[in-house]
């Protein structure tokens, strides 16, 4: 028997579906062996209990598409919907956090290089490469910039907020 042919409320179904439970293994409870949200609920907590501590993360099918084509571990990931479930957002923002890492770690990197190919240093502003050539752009003067990075290093930021 498929899931589609199942007799299962719409409720029951949507719950199989974030909890990722096929409904063919489900014994309703129901009217004329109907499967209800209450029987979905039970056979995923008890698989929960029989798979132990090795069990797959719960997640939206959706979440664990976003996840495969960002490349993420969905065990990484601490779900935010109903009963834990990793929902897309959850995948989204761990995605965005991971970028602002990258582009945080990035621009201090302009900033040890600038730093580093600063020969002389004397009386000039250091800025990171990336906020030096969004000065150039914008045709601000970095000597008018205070710099909020380590050691009073002119940002990226600090440029555009100028």
């Amino acid at each position: 028997m498929r899931q589609g042919e199942i007799e299962a409320t719409d409720a029951a179904r949507r719950e199989a579906r974030e909890r990722g439970v096929d409904l063919t293994q489900v014994e309703g409870s129901g009217s004329g062996g109907r499967i209800t949200v209450v029987d979905v609920v039970e056979f995923a907590e008890q698989q929960a209990g029989d798979e132990g501590t090795e069990q797959e993360p719960k997640a939206s099918d959706a979440a664990r598409r976003r996840a495969e084509e960002l490349g993420l571990d969905l065990s990484q990931i601490e779900g935010t919907g109903s009963g834990g479930l990793i929902t897309v957002k959850d995948v989204t923002s761990l995605a965005e956090g991971a970028q602002e890492e990258a582009t945080q770690a990035a621009g201090e990197a302009d900033g040890a290089a600038a730093q580093a190919t600063d020969e002389d240093g004397a009386g000039e502003q250091r800025a990171t490469n990336a906020a030096q050539r969004k000065a150039e752009e914008l045709g601000v003067d970095l000597s008018q910039i205070q710099g909020t990075g380590a050691g009073g290093l002119i940002t990226l930021k600090d440029v555009v907020s100028a």
